[in-house]
């Protein structure tokens, strides 16, 4: 039997002013499956407890940030939520960043006064928007944002995770992980192969179509979650249906650029099977890996063509 693991995510931010944001981030976590930890269980400005902390940040296979306008208490002149954030990175940790939209109504009362400390959040956004970065507005739109972004973070960069003793991996099961591994260093040295062959063009328009269409296939899995929840409130499938709308129409501009560029090229042939997979996808019949599948086949064939 294959066993199914269960990722330790750790949920940081400042407390007071996201306890209802960060509730919402625990349940969506929750309900993934998931395992989720944060500074609830620990006194973050002790310094025996941050000993507990970095070790659990160690631990951790996914760590997810959420930054409003507080930069929190602070040790020496770094917040306890930055030293976390610089730590999971440090740690090689895979960091999911939720920034608060500048637009976004919030209660006065929850954001810094003091100017140095509103400059230092400013300077801390700065940071997190240099890396994974999802935009927020309300607590609503974080459990959809951010199951959504986990959901693609796990697919694209799987973890070890945690398993129960009895149903560990087996040699088989440690053997076909090595071998995906393997086959996923290939393809990337492929593409990046074909793009400095001098079709860097093609690719990039091939990769923005894969982008997109993984998103929307995301949203559609999400999708059908919310489907088969009875406890979810209007809103919420509400929110959800609308990411979906939102991801359809991103695939059809980009369907609409391919058509633009590529038909009656050599490119061609692969805008045909772009829209047999959109079409799978849409109808939520597509295999498990039939998007890699798509990209590995419209790889080989640029990497076959004769560079211009």
């Amino acid at each position: 039997m294959t066993a199914t693991s269960k990722y330790q995510i750790f949920i940081s931010s400042t407390y007071d002013d996201l306890r209802d944001e960060r509730d919402q981030v625990i349940r969506a976590v929750l309900e993934m499956g998931h395992i989720p930890v944060g500074m609830e269980m620990f006194s973050a400005a002790d310094q025996q407890q941050w000993q507990i902390i970095s070790r659990h940040i160690e631990s951790s296979d996914y760590y997810v940030v959420l930054v409003a306008h507080r930069y929190g208490s602070m040790e020496a002149d770094r917040s306890y939520t930055e030293k976390e954030y610089d730590y999971a990175i440090e740690c090689g940790i895979p960091v999911l960043g939720f920034v608060i939209d500048d637009a976004a109504p919030w209660p006065p009362s929850k954001s810094d006064k003091e100017q140095k400390k509103r400059n230092a959040v400013a300077r801390f956004k700065e940071k997190v928007k240099s890396r994974y970065i999802g935009h927020w507005s309300s607590k609503a739109d974080l459990y959809g944002k951010v199951s959504i972004a986990l959901n693609k973070q796990m697919t694209v960069q799987p973890r070890t995770g945690w398993v129960r003793a009895d149903r560990a991996a087996g040699p088989e099961v440690v053997a076909e992980l090595a071998r995906l591994s393997k086959e996923n260093a290939e393809l990337r040295t492929q593409l990046e192969a074909a793009r400095r062959g001098g079709r860097s063009e093609a690719s990039q328009a091939w990769k923005d179509f894969i982008d997109r269409i993984y998103d929307y296939s995301s949203a559609v899995r999400w999708a059908r979650t919310i489907e088969q929840q009875f406890n979810v409130t209007p809103d919420e499938r509400g929110k959800a249906n609308e990411n979906l709308d939102l991801k359809l129409s991103e695939v059809d501009k980009t369907m609409v650029k391919l058509e633009l560029e590529f038909r009656g090229t050599e490119q061609e042939p692969f805008l045909e099977r772009a829209h047999s997979l959109f079409q799978r996808v849409h109808k939520r019949e597509a295999r498990g890996g039939e998007i890699t599948e798509f990209a590995r086949f419209v790889g080989a064939a640029i990497r076959a063509e004769p560079a211009s």
